[in-house]
């Protein structure tokens, strides 16, 4: 299935030199959907593995060896938190694949500096102002415009319209990308209201499971 999106505010999702976005990367889209999945599946109750102790790790032994009556679970015993049982693990691969159609541009009002509009006093009584720095060289500012997540499901069990809920959720509430606390990354979907009820069912299992 196919979202047309546009952004409300630039997207940030890094590129292939620090500070700089050449396009919006796959990789910054996934990592921001996988963190609202951890905070939706934590705020549930469910099992979400923490990656400053160490990601999960399928083993296929325990998986064959497992009497859980659901599949749900025989992940959970092979060593598969309910995130990593969508986003992929070491030994497990994800169960979704998108791809971005960019139609975005390089954002010429967003300026290579910005000040907070507040100031703080450190331990040695120094005044200091916040301030962000971006880039100078207009192909490399954050993007704006439309773009294609096309969204294809990897597994027979696993309905796309899951991840298309997700970004809804998302659109509704949060913001995708880098740098959102700066206020980058709010996007809407054009059109069509994505139904969250799939994602909603896709979740119901993982409530009290922790």
């Amino acid at each position: 299935m196919e979202l047309k999106i546009k952004t409300l505010t630039p997207l940030w999702t890094g590129g292939v030199e620090a500070g700089k976005v050449d396009r919006i990367h796959e990789t910054g889209i996934l990592g921001s959907l996988r963190w609202w999945y951890e905070a939706i599946v934590r705020g549930l109750g469910g099992e979400a593995c923490d990656p400053s102790e160490g990601k999960c790790k399928f083993d296929a032994e325990k998986y064959r060896q497992s009497s859980a009556p659901d599949e749900r679970q025989r992940l959970r015993d092979a060593g598969l938190c309910d995130v990593c049982q969508v986003f992929g693990a070491t030994g497990w691969r994800r169960r979704f694949r998108l791809t971005i159609l960019d139609n975005t541009t390089p954002d010429s009002s967003v300026e290579s500096r910005a000040k907070a509009n507040r100031s703080y006093t450190d331990n040695r009584r120094k005044t200091h102002t916040p301030t962000w720095y971006f880039p100078d060289n207009q192909s490399d500012k954050p993007r704006s415009g439309n773009l294609s997540i096309q969204i294809q499901s990897l597994a027979p069990d696993f309905p796309p319209e899951v991840i298309a809920g997700l970004i809804q959720f998302v659109a509704d509430w949060g913001a995708i990308g880098a740098r959102a606390q700066m206020g980058f990354g709010v996007i809407e979907l054009e059109s069509v209201r994505i139904n969250t009820r799939p994602l909603y069912d896709w979740l119901v299992p993982v409530a009290g499971n922790h």
